[in-house]
């Protein structure tokens, strides 16, 4: 009572403009906070829960209704840029991905199929020796008829060699100084030659009576190229591919091999999951999901946990984990275990909720995956997750293939990455401490892959220094002394991982800020249109669509859980395989929760609702095939 006595003297005291003052910073105060921790009733309720456990001091309470603390930082970012660039040099030990080089020695088969096809020489197919038909005196004579001889006319002429005699030497001549010349210099004769041709030809010996007759493949390659330009013509496809098409290959050498689940394996070298994997689910905003040290010691009562192997995919729910960290750690063990992401082939995900179904089968196998119930640690402070969220944010390393070199790129270097970043053209690197991603676009060339690959490779076997950051990204928590703030090479749990686009996992996407907004897409003029270039044409003035005031039909409302569309809850709704299922209520129970305590809610009351008050509602369903 005095203390509110003396609160009411200060307040009387007080001049109005004081208490305008005191008012406007109160408001100030309220709507800082309107979007953190302090401001949300679940995560109230996760302190209160704390304060009565004695986990936590009564002060948490009034704590987490403050803003919530952030430490003021410079402009610099809290990792530090590499001061050279990261360039392929000489004496630089580059490691290359099996996956590419096969990739490349087999384009390298194709296109050399293609400059055979297209460079092919005209070459000799056969050889055949021919002989040169002689005349035969009897063949001759049998073949032309016998004519008797003629009386022979005696008649002479003379012919003089010089063939300037037969013209009139008095007519006028075309001369010029070359004929002169060649007339001069003729050489003189010292035997007369023969005047009959056929004898001379006679009575060479140079002469042969037989030759080769070759036959070319000009016909078929003729052919073969009027077939190829038809099938280009026709199918649309590149020569590389119409040759990679055309090619056959023997399959009676191939081998075939069962391989269990657990044991797959792939040709490439840098796949982007591991085999066990344990990821950390924990933040309040924009929730972070990091890839930890697969160990019990890493876990903690405050946030979520997704264990991953091939053949189980675990949830972990720390006791006082926030709800918007069960409601991301439930979706993203949903979608890999349905999409089969992240090499997980698990038939279904199992829940284990910390200190209630902690002596389940599934709870044995969690343990048993992670090498053995051990301890771990406590919940942090209630504004732990957002202090989380910026810190873990301020590791992020982005960089950039710029002309065979690994440039940071500035806008997002500490930052969270956008989608903007993603072009179809451009290779990137993303260092996020226990992941390290080659990402790159679809018209991105094979030699650029290649040596983005090596000096990310090489990026992953240098040094790393967190020393300047409020968190270490591979021992968030602190719980292995092992691992250091700075040192040299990654852990082995670590993931060094290649992704090409529209073929990432889920876990870089959760790492993104605006993923799932920038795949929406409009349809606007029979053109796809994404939502950033809607808002590029924004200010454009367009007519009014009056469609837009009518009532449309909607769809009907469906919930999907575990996997299944349940619709609303009962009558008939349809499967994935088109089949018709029947959905039917077994019991449905309501929790009335309050500050420090619940209340079962009786049967009559199921239903209604308050607006200020938060509910737990349990419903037990069945799903059978309809008929």
């Amino acid at each position: 009572m005095g203390q509110e006595m003396e609160s009411q003297q200060i307040e009387a005291q007080m001049s109005i403009d004081e208490r305008k003052q005191l008012i406007a910073a109160q408001e100030e105060a309220w709507k800082a906070k309107g979007r953190g921790a302090a401001n949300d009733s679940t995560q109230f309720t996760v302190a209160g829960r704390m304060v009565k456990k004695g986990l936590a001091a009564p002060s948490a309470i009034s704590q987490v209704m403050s803003p919530v603390f952030v430490k003021t930082k410079s402009s610099t970012p809290a990792i530090s840029k590499p001061q050279e660039e990261i360039e392929a040099r000489p004496d630089m030990n580059l490691e290359s991905d099996k996956k590419l080089d096969k990739l490349e020695s087999f384009l390298d088969k194709l296109n050399s199929k293609v400059v055979r096809s297209q460079d092919a020489t005209v070459t000799v197919t056969t050889k055949s020796i021919k002989e040169v038909m002689t005349l035969d005196d009897e063949i001759f004579s049998s073949f032309y008829s016998h004519v008797e001889d003629l009386p022979r006319v005696a008649s002479t002429m003379e012919i003089d060699d010089d063939f300037d005699a037969i013209f009139d030497p008095q007519l006028p001549k075309l001369t010029s100084a070359m004929v002169e010349h060649k007339r001069a210099v003729r050489p003189v004769r010292n035997v007369q030659a023969s005047r009959n041709p056929l004898k001379i030809l006679a009575a060479r010996e140079d002469i042969r009576n037989e030759y080769t007759e070759q036959r070319l493949n000009v016909a078929v390659l003729e052919s073969k190229r009027m077939k190829a330009e038809k099938m280009s013509k026709n199918s649309g496809y590149s020569e590389v591919a119409l040759a990679g098409l055309a090619t056959r290959e023997n399959f009676s050498s191939v081998n075939l091999r069962s391989v269990n689940v657990s044991e797959q394996t792939s040709n490439n070298s840098a796949v982007p999951y591991k085999k066990l994997m344990l990821l950390q689910v924990k933040g309040r905003r924009h929730v972070q999901t990091r890839l930890v040290e697969p160990r019990a010691s890493s876990l903690n009562s405050g946030d979520c946990f997704l264990l991953i192997t091939p053949r189980h995919c675990f949830i972990w729910v720390g006791e006082f984990a926030n709800v918007i960290e069960k409601a991301k750690a439930s979706e993203l063990a949903t979608f890999i275990q349905t999409k089969r992401d992240l090499g997980c082939r698990a038939d279904y995900a199992q829940t284990i909720e910390e200190g209630i179904n902690t002596h389940t089968h599934a709870a044995k196998e969690f343990w048993k995956i992670l090498g053995g119930q051990a301890s771990y640690q406590s919940a942090g402070t209630p504004e732990e997750d957002e202090l989380y969220e910026s810190a873990i944010v301020e590791t992020n390393c982005i960089y950039r293939l710029v002309d065979d070199k690994l440039v940071p790129d500035d806008d997002y270097w500490g930052k969270t990455p956008r989608c903007t970043l993603l072009d179809s053209k451009e290779v990137l690197v993303f260092d996020f401490g226990s992941e390290v991603y080659v990402w790159h676009g679809k018209e991105v060339t094979l030699a650029q892959r290649k040596v983005a690959f090596q000096l990310a490779k090489h990026l992953w076997n240098g040094t790393f220094d967190y020393t300047n950051c409020d968190i270490n990204p591979l021992d968030p928590g602190e719980c292995n002394k092992l691992i250091p703030r700075k040192g040299q090479g990654r852990p082995d749990w670590a993931i060094f991982g290649r992704l090409t686009e529209h073929n990432e996992t889920t876990l870089f996407k959760e790492k993104f800020l605006d993923w799932t907004e920038s795949k929406k897409s409009l349809l606007k003029n029979g053109l796809e249109q994404t939502a950033d270039q809607k808002e590029l044409h924004g200010g454009e003035q367009q007519a009014c669509d009056p469609s837009l005031t009518l009532s449309k039909l909607q769809a009907p409302v469906g919930t999907v859980l575990e996997g299944a569309n349940v619709g609303r809850g009962y009558g008939s709704v349809e499967g994935e395989d088109q089949r018709r299922f029947e959905v039917r209520t077994l019991s449905v129970d309501v929790w009335h929760i309050l500050e420090f305590d619940y209340s079962r809610l009786p049967r009559q009351s199921i239903g209604q609702f308050h607006e200020g008050d938060t509910y737990v509602v349990k419903w037990r369903y069945m799903v059978s095939a309809a008929g």
